[in-house]
């Protein structure tokens, strides 16, 4: 099972995901493969697009089973909320779909977060 963990609190956003679906194969499951796109797609965007700008990145993890994309946000466009909010909304749907290969969880603090 995937899990995948939403975090927001102030300024600071966070999506990680542990796991492997296990629906099919690896190579051939299309849940993993769901997944991972969304959370690389991010991960991604966040490097290509925020990296120096009004974000301060603090983790971008793309591994295999292993995926953390982690900011903070000086706040003033509200773009990261949104963005986050997105893709995590997407994963729930993937969720709703495949309930017995992924699991999310909301606002808990991602492993370094001492608020």
């Amino acid at each position: 099972m995937i899990e995948v963990k939403y975090f927001e609190r102030k300024n600071r956003y966070a999506i990680s995901a542990k796991g492997h679906a296990g629906y099919a194969p690896l190579g051939q499951d299309i849940v993993c493969a769901a997944v991972t796109s969304v959370l690389f797609a991010l991960g991604n965007y966040v490097l290509d697009h925020f990296a120096e700008k009004e974000w301060i990145v603090l983790e971008v993890k793309l591994d295999e089973g292993d995926v953390n994309v982690e900011i903070l946000d000086d706040g003033s466009t509200g773009i990261a909320h949104d963005i986050y909010r997105l893709i995590f909304e997407q994963i729930r749907d993937l969720e709703e779909i495949y309930p017995l290969n992924i699991k999310t969880f909301e606002n808990l603090p991602p492993k370094g977060c001492d608020n």
